[in-house]
Formats: C-alpha cells, sequence, structure tokens
C-alpha cells in the first residue's frame, strides 16, 4: 500500500502548481468588442492636395487594444503632365493597405486619445486617358507603369463617444514609403503628412458576451 501511496502524493505535489490559474490574452474574464467604417484623409500627393478614401475595421480587447486592417485608395486624379514618347497626359493612381494594430486610452471617457500603426504594402498605377473617341465614346485607360511600395503609417487621434456604437477620430498620421523606383514617381512624392477622419460603427465591449465562459 506505502509503494503505491507515495507516487500518488508526488503526482499530487506536482499537480498543485498546475492548477493555478493559467492567465492568457482569451479568457473568461477578456472583454472583447469590433468595430468597422469609412476613413477619409487629406493629404498632398506629387506637391498636389489630395484625398484618399477608404476603410478600417477591427477587433477591440479589454476596450483598449485594437487588431485590424484598412485600406485605401487615391480619390481625385493627379495629373504628372507630358513625358517623351508619350502621347497623351500622364496620370497617378494609387492604393494601399495592411494590418493595423492600435491603443484606445481611457475609452469609456467620452473624449479620448486613440494611436495606431498601419504596416503594408501598395502599388501605383502610371497611365493616360484618351478621353472620347470621335463617337464621344470613352476610350479604355491605358497602363504604362505599375510599381509596388512597402508602407508603415502612424496615427494619433482623438476619438469622441457620440453613441454607444458610434465613435469619430479625427487625428493625423504620417505616410513612409519604401520600394518606388522608377522615372515617373518616388517615395518622397508619395509620402507625407494626412489630415485623418474615421467613422467607427461596432459594438467597443462586450461582443462575444458568454463565449469564453
Amino acid at each position: 500500500m506505502k509503494t503505491i501511496l507515495f507516487p500518488i502524493s508526488a503526482l499530487l505535489l506536482f499537480a498543485v502548481p498546475l492548477s493555478a490559474e493559467q492567465k492568457t490574452l482569451f479568457d473568461s474574464n477578456s472583454d472583447l468588442g469590433g468595430f468597422g467604417g469609412p476613413t477619409i484623409k487629406i493629404t498632398s500627393i506629387m506637391d498636389e492636395s489630395s484625398v484618399l478614401m477608404g476603410g478600417r475595421g477591427g477587433g477591440v480587447i479589454n476596450s483598449s487594444f485594437t487588431v485590424g486592417g484598412g485600406g485605401y485608395g487615391l480619390a481625385n486624379n493627379i495629373n504628372l503632365g507630358t513625358f517623351p514618347d508619350y502621347e497623351y497626359d500622364l496620370s497617378l493612381h494609387m492604393g494601399y493597405g495592411g494590418l493595423e494594430l492600435g491603443y484606445i486610452f481611457n475609452s469609456d471617457e467620452v473624449i479620448h486619445f486613440t494611436i495606431y500603426c498601419l504596416a503594408g504594402g501598395g502599388g501605383v498605377t502610371i497611365g493616360h486617358d484618351p478621353g472620347k473617341d470621335t463617337y464621344g465614346s470613352d476610350k479604355y485607360w491605358y497602363d504604362v507603369l505599375s510599381d509596388g511600395f512597402l508602407v508603415l503609417e502612424p496615427t494619433a487621434s482623438i476619438e469622441l463617444n457620440l453613441t454607444q456604437f458610434f465613435r469619430i477620430e479625427i487625428g493625423a498620421s504620417y505616410r513612409y514609403i519604401d520600394g518606388l523606383e522608377n522615372k515617373f514617381v518616388t517615395d518622397d512624392d508619395i509620402d507625407g503628412l494626412s489630415g485623418v477622419v474615421s467613422f467607427k460603427f461596432g459594438k467597443f465591449e462586450g461582443l462575444l458576451d458568454g463565449i469564453f465562459d
């Protein structure tokens, strides 16, 4: 009997520390939410005032940490002018997106601060639009060159809780671009400061109540 009790007792002694509560990012005490909505960025591209339109979305952990993504595209036409060997003026199209990680300070306060950073990639397309043909119909856009880039864009904002399910962020970001190597546009032409307005719809806490209970 003693030879049986000894290994059982030893096993229980080793098991006691294992029975302590394990701390994880997602557990029964986690407060989870989610949001999504459109974003407008006022910026300068190629030294021309420009508008980037897009959207953001993601999850909110414990009313503080945000994990999600965003994507943005150039809403206005940027005319690059004429170049040798090209019959028409060339124009720039651009878009980018990626993963966004952020933090919300004092989320329950009516007015509070948020920070987040986008890391991802995008591309530019240089081409020309011949306009109308002799019959008045639109001719097709013709690509001259496409080029990709990496982007890193930190943002700092003031957030206003308008309702329980609707918030507005107003802030500023800086777009760091790397990888453009062509004769039409460079990294310095695309990177720069933006004014940012985000409309966030969602449930910012308690979205998955009961799932981890």
